[in-house]
């Protein structure tokens, strides 16, 4: 059932200095991904917005803040949030942490406060936790709905062994791609309202771009795909039944696995662009961009550890996505069904585990150099997109042009893919001088690369200055 709303009653004073009341209204949950400020489902969580201030001292003074129903940062770096939750039974847990000094105070019902190392503590009604810069997650293991509220006051960053800690949201993603998405429509277009904001965020262009070395990114899909970037990659390594993401194993972190940065963001995101509704007559399938909902995300699999053992756990990862019907298929009698995401094992990833598999919703990463003489039956039907490191087919690139041998290996190269429907990429591109970066980009695209490698997605997609024009 709804959650109740909460009565709000906000003071100040006349022309003459005397005390008034301003305003004295209910203001009702709203579902926390919801830009429309749309109210909860039963399992869904519900924010209630009461007050935000922009600096510390706050104005006391002035208009009364109208936020609440509209999705805002989490935490206010200037300023103080009041914050109401709504817990649903059995919702997962939000693993997160920002800078700031958190007050939560359980209103109703009883709730685990789980730390990012497992501890966990059961509080109970009317229990105050003070959060000081820790990750941490809410998990309502109860049938009852929990309603908190939460004053959070901007922090100083928390040091350690001289470092600083950044803000950590890797189980919050969706919530962190509006918030993105946001800073950047603002920077981008000065727009200053909330609303301005919304419209600029669902105009994501989409870019034949792959974005490259993702583990260097805290967000690496919403953060490509606030870009426009078509094509992510993962570099996954299998620990104790577990993928975890990292390109070496001195950055791999318990919080970021294959299934909270990739699986569970883009499962949420395809569910979001096919939604149920009195408008939609029958199933759809569409893919992860408003502007472009027939393009196919490409999902890319590093397979770092040994194949033969990683790749079924990468298989069986992708049971989520499998069972809603949002993976690109083949079928030996079929041939290819494309879907909403194309996977595709590189690194690692063995042929023999692929290639033979008369029904699968995956395909191999095919070296570009070899698909005439070491692989000629590779075809689309196993890799739709077939790569290799750019250095050692091309060597240097002099000034802003290739050379007449490097553009006719190019070209060769490029057209015995396209003669088996394979499009090709080139990573490790060169990314200094930038007028050698930008003049091998354009190159690429004009000679019919089917995705740019590109680990400046800001520079690719023209949102950096140096890149807008490139």
């Amino acid at each position: 059932m709804p959650q109740p709303p909460i009565r709000r009653i906000v003071t100040g004073h006349d022309a003459q200095g005397k005390a008034v009341f301003d305003s004295d209204e209910k203001l009702n949950p709203a579902y926390i991904y919801s830009p429309e400020g749309k109210p909860p489902t039963d399992d869904e969580m519900g924010f209630i917005v009461p007050w935000r201030t922009d600096a510390v001292p706050a104005a006391v003074q002035g208009p009364i803040p109208d936020l609440n129903g509209r999705m805002i940062p989490l935490a206010n770096s200037n300023g103080v949030t009041l914050r109401v939750v709504d817990f649903p039974p059995h919702g997962e847990p939000l693993m997160h942490r920002t800078i700031s000094l958190d007050f939560g105070i359980i209103l109703e019902g009883e709730i685990i406060c789980i730390l990012d190392d497992g501890a966990e503590k059961l509080c109970k009604k009317h229990d105050i936790v003070v959060q000081r810069g820790t990750i941490h997650a809410w998990k309502n293991a109860t049938e009852q709905n929990v309603r908190m509220i939460f004053c959070l006051i901007p922090g100083q960053k928390v040091m350690v062994d001289g470092k600083p800690l950044g803000e950590d949201n890797t189980s919050h993603l969706r919530y962190m791609l509006w918030e993105t998405l946001w800073y950047r429509s603002t920077v981008a277009t000065g727009s200053k309202s909330l609303e301005e904001a919304d419209i600029t965020c669902l105009r994501i262009t989409m870019k034949a771009i792959h974005s490259h070395n993702d583990y260097w990114r805290d967000l690496p899909f919403y953060t490509a795909l606030s870009y426009g970037c078509v094509s992510v990659e993962a570099d996954v390594w299998l620990y104790s039944d577990t993928l975890y993401v990292g390109h070496e194993t001195s950055a791999l972190t318990s919080t970021r696995t294959f299934d909270s940065l990739y699986i569970q963001p883009i499962l949420d995101t395809l569910r979001r662009e096919n939604p149920t509704s009195q408008f939609v007559t029958g199933t759809t399938r569409n893919g992860v961009f408003d502007t472009a909902s027939t393009q196919t995300l490409y999902l890319w699999v590093d397979v770092k550890t040994n194949g033969e053992q990683t790749w079924p756990y990468v298989v069986k990862a992708l049971q989520p996505l499998r069972d809603a019907g949002y993976l690109t298929t083949y079928n030996s009698s079929g041939g290819v069904t494309q879907g909403p995401v194309t996977v595709i094992g590189t690194g690692n990833t063995p042929l023999g585990l692929v290639q033979p598999v008369q029904q699968r919703d995956y395909f191999w990463d095919a070296p570009i150099p070899t698909l005439g003489t070491t692989f000629p039956n590779i075809t689309a039907a196993v890799s739709p997109i077939a790569s290799t490191d750019f250095v050692p087919q091309f060597g240097t690139i002099n000034g802003t042009s290739f050379n007449e041998t490097q553009l006719a290996l190019l070209r060769s190269q490029v057209a015995t893919a396209a003669a088996k429907g394979i499009k090709v990429r080139y990573w490790d591109t060169p990314g200094w001088p930038i007028s050698t970066r930008n003049a091998v980009w354009t190159t690429l695209v004009e000679e019919g690369v089917g995705l740019l490698n590109a680990d400046d997605l800001a520079a690719a997609s023209g949102v950096a200055d140096e890149g807008r024009y490139w």
